[in-house]
């Protein structure tokens, strides 16, 4: 654009600050060094994914007691043992199943769940429009 329009570029200083993340990050990928890793990185993750999609499905429907149109019921003393990251799968699942997507609903909203659902007292939450309610070992999923 500058060429085709007889324009002068100016060099702009904060380009070679290293308090900016993106000076960090460019740096970074312009040493040689790490291309190649990073490259294999991406590729053993690429192999990867398909295998953690796999789990977290087969997990979800080892803990699965009810599906259907207006609930989902899971075992919550099984789910509750769950790594969080898996929880939020799993959550993000039952979500999308109701119809809300996965940008409608901020993991900062999922993990606040986590946290209460973890605790003793723990009996209903909303999230998203979808109840969540605790009686004895079964956690149900319903629209509002």
């Amino acid at each position: 654009f500058n060429k085709r329009n007889n324009l002068s570029f100016i060099d702009d200083p904060s380009n070679y600050d290293l308090n900016y993340t993106r000076v960090k990050i460019r740096n970074f990928l312009n040493n040689n060094m790490y291309n190649d890793q990073i490259k294999k990185d991406f590729e053993n993750i690429r192999k990867i994914i398909p295998l953690y999609k796999k789990m977290i499905w087969s997990t979800f429907l080892e803990n699965l007691i009810t599906l259907n149109s207006t609930k989902i019921v899971v075992k919550y003393t099984k789910i509750k043992k769950l790594n969080d990251l898996i929880l939020e799968r799993h959550i993000l699942i039952i979500l999308k199943f109701f119809g809300i997507k996965q940008n409608q609903v901020k993991s900062t909203k999922i993990y606040k769940f986590i946290d209460l659902f973890n605790a003793p007292n723990f009996k209903i939450y909303n999230l998203r429009g979808i109840i969540i309610t605790k009686k004895s070992n079964l956690l149900t999923f319903y629209k509002k």
